[in-house]
């Protein structure tokens, strides 16, 4: 069997058509053509990428200003409780269980967990057995200052 090759003189291509021309000599794409495809790709991802990422840096904002202000609703409360037993030790001597005790009548609430302030465990305990004094006996309350 013999393999017949095509060979094409320049007489002969002068006889096809132009689109015949055009066609044979089409073998993919042209450079052109590959590059606005690229560009296409690369500017979808660009924008898909930075709108991602915007969404993330407003996720990260959004969680750092919760917690500065559930931080300022600590720290109004705790000022709330020392106004309201200055109040208490200006009228009379009042002790801790007393302390407490307006304290918890005060309705104030935990912004972090949504619990109630109303439980003695909110506040320190003395203990006089030990050797280094308790927080309430290193910051005596008519001191404390809420920064």
């Amino acid at each position: 069997m013999k393999i017949r090759r095509e060979t094409f003189s320049l007489f002969e291509l002068r006889k096809l058509t132009k689109e015949e021309r055009l066609m044979k000599n089409k073998k993919g794409f042209t450079l052109i053509t590959l590059i606005i495809v690229a560009s296409i790709i690369g500017l979808s991802a660009l924008l898909g990428l930075r709108y991602y990422t915007g969404n993330q840096q407003g996720k990260t904002e959004n969680t750092v200003f919760r917690e500065k202000v559930k931080d300022t609703i600590v720290q109004a409360n705790a000022a709330t409780i020392q106004s309201l037993i200055q109040a208490a030790l200006a009228d009379r001597d009042i002790n801790r269980d007393e302390a407490v005790e307006l304290a918890q009548n005060a309705g104030l609430q935990n912004p972090y967990n949504e619990v109630a302030m109303n439980t003695s465990g909110w506040f320190p305990v003395r203990d006089r057995n030990m050797a280094r004094p308790a927080l309430d006996e290193e910051f005596p309350i008519h001191t404390l200052s809420i920064v």
